[in-house]
């Protein structure tokens, strides 16, 4: 008996652009909860997903407060360090929004047909390789982000105490691409969200060609 086996290849392409919206926010920091509560509510709107990516990055500079964030790393602190020094300044804060790689201070009022979106790329899914096909130039890299809702938080000391969090598009996972001749890959680990990829440079984390797809 002679058996087929056909391997399932997913293209993810398209010529729409993408608006990425990033919130740097922490459980340590009690100004934060209403600009969770606000990015959460994106998730209502028609765009989601397909117009704009949000990414929600935990940052760790206020664990001093009492409170040590479950899902701060360092290396998140480092991005949104990265656009303060884009930015020519020392300040880095929480709630910090940042939509396409400008600084958004007033996130309530932000009008989605504003926005400056970037440029798509595509993706290539075949098991659980992850393809960007993309030729840099030698100054630009690609980035994987996995993005999920997190459990509901109970936060026991800090500025929070008493409270319990709901953590939305939480930025569980972050890797760069492995560059082979215009093809950045990525071995996908076992995890359930949203794959958020984008090209950047390397003096500046600015998304200039994003995409996403969702992995159950």
């Amino acid at each position: 008996m002679i058996r087929i086996f056909l391997v399932l290849a997913i293209i993810i392409s398209s010529n729409a652009k993408a608006t990425v919206i990033e919130l740097f926010t922490s459980q340590g920091c009690s100004s934060c909860p209403p600009a969770e509560d606000w990015i959460s509510g994106l998730r209502q709107h028609p765009g989601f997903m397909k117009e704009f990516f949000p990414l929600v990055w935990h940052v760790d500079y206020w664990d001093r407060l009492g409170w040590k964030d479950t899902l701060a790393r360092p290396d998140y602190t480092e991005r949104q360090r990265r656009y303060s020094s884009k930015w020519k300044t020392d300040q880095v804060y929480t709630p910090g929004v940042v939509v396409d790689g400008e600084e958004k201070r007033n996130w309530r009022d932000l009008n989605f047909k504003s926005f400056t979106p970037t440029k798509s790329l595509d993706l290539h899914l075949n098991k659980n390789l992850l393809t960007a096909k993309f030729k840099t130039s030698n100054s630009q890299t690609a980035w994987l982000a996995i993005v999920s809702d997190g459990p509901v938080i109970p936060i026991k000391k800090g500025e929070n105490a008493g409270r319990s969090l709901r953590q939305d598009f939480v930025v569980i996972f972050l890797e760069k691409g492995s560059d082979l001749k215009g093809e950045f890959t990525w071995k996908l680990p076992s995890l359930k969200g949203h794959a958020v990829v984008w090209i950047e440079n390397k003096d500046d984390p600015t998304p200039l060609m994003t995409t996403a797809l969702k992995l159950e």
